[in-house]
């Protein structure tokens, strides 16, 4: 199994990043040949699958690649193989890799998550998941492995096993998650919808606060009386994280599924709304900047054409020679590009401020 070299010609491959043991994908790491931007290669083995179920899985990740949310992994193509054994997928690459490793490092390290941070990759993970929702699409697999990192941001990824579902008849009968993410409507073989998704998502950030998994047991059939149970383990007494952050992944993991807190009712919760608020502030700050520091770019580069074309120390002799012969409408249109020069510089000289007291404020904050 190998990257596909017609479909990856505008890529480098890399290296290989990841497989399964039993041979089921495989994944590469690509680089792009027209800019430095990376992607990730997977190549999903499908021949356990009949082509209904082959045909359902490539419509719902053609679904997928219509999404355009900040906060979920984009999938920039997707196709099967030739002998239609494989079903391969170029998406976004997270340099930061995913939750899963950042939580087996604290625990690791004994040492709990910051509460900003946990904070700032719920309410991102909550947008990805409303949105998704919206368009009455089920992730089925949230767990710490599927919100990967990148810079400053989390994504909701591999959407692979999503699963579209009817405006009309809005529940599954399917899980495919790991066990410990499961909610108990999904283990009871029940009909379930959207609730599922904030179930997993509640399981996972309560593992991320405590650094253990929620629900206590040396067995199965002891964890999944616990989980029946709504018995959660306490938050231990060296962590500290707001109560009201809490309180809603607490809800999130209401053993019935009616009772559960919705995704809307999150968002308008007071401490994750302002730190919403605060956080697409940040971002159209963010989306500012990237447009000032090409602004200046672009100035610095006509400013590099214009003197090598008229040298600074011959600029006034120059001015001086040309004028003697200028018509009235040349003198107008130069007196009009100067005017020009001038406001852009005027602009420059606010965008390289604006962008120094920004990295002095970064470099304070932290």
């Amino acid at each position: 199994m190998g990257c596909d070299c017609v479909e990856v010609e505008n890529y480098k491959v890399v290296k290989e990043i990841g497989k399964n043991n039993t041979e089921i994908y495989k994944s590469y790491l690509l680089r792009s040949k027209t800019n430095v931007n990376e992607y990730v290669y997977k190549s999903v083995n499908v021949n356990a699958l009949n082509q209904k179920e082959k045909d359902s899985i490539f419509n719902e990740i053609n679904l997928l690649k219509e999404i355009d949310h900040p906060n979920v992994i984009e999938i920039k193509n997707s196709y099967y193989s030739k002998d239609k054994k494989f079903l391969n997928i170029i998406s976004e690459y997270a340099e930061e890799g995913t939750l899963q490793e950042k939580y087996e490092e604290q625990k690791k390290n004994k040492q709990y998550f910051d509460e900003n941070d946990l904070l700032d990759w719920f309410i991102q993970i909550i947008l990805a998941l409303k949105c998704i929702h919206d368009k009455n699409i089920l992730h089925r697999d949230i767990r710490p492995s599927n919100i990967f990192l990148m810079k400053d941001m989390a994504k909701l990824g591999n959407f692979g096993v999503a699963k579209a579902v009817s405006p009309t008849i809005n529940y599954a009968k399917t899980m495919v998650t790991k066990p410990e993410y499961l909610a108990p409507e999904v283990k009871k073989n029940s009909n379930y919808t959207f609730e599922a998704d904030i179930w997993a998502l509640g399981v996972t950030f309560y593992q991320l606060i405590i650094l253990d998994y929620p629900f206590e047991g040396n067995s199965i059939d002891k964890i999944q009386a616990n989980i029946e149970a709504g018995n959660i383990k306490p938050i231990p007494k060296d962590c500290k994280i707001d109560s009201k952050f809490i309180k809603i992944v607490k809800e999130m993991m209401c053993v019935n599924p009616q009772e559960r807190i919705t995704l809307q009712k999150i968002l308008e919760e007071s401490t994750i709304k302002s730190r919403i608020k605060c956080y697409l502030n940040i971002r159209k700050f963010a989306e500012l900047e990237l447009e000032a520091k090409k602004t200046i770019k672009d100035f610095e580069n006509e400013e590099k054409r214009r003197k090598k074309k008229v040298p600074v120390v011959k600029e006034e002799e120059e001015e001086q020679k040309e004028n003697e012969n200028e018509t009235e409408e040349q003198k107008i249109q130069k007196e009009k590009e100067k005017q020009e020069r001038k406001e852009k510089k005027a602009k420059y000289n606010q965008l390289r401020h604006m962008t120094t007291l920004n990295r002095m404020i970064t470099i304070k904050e932290k």
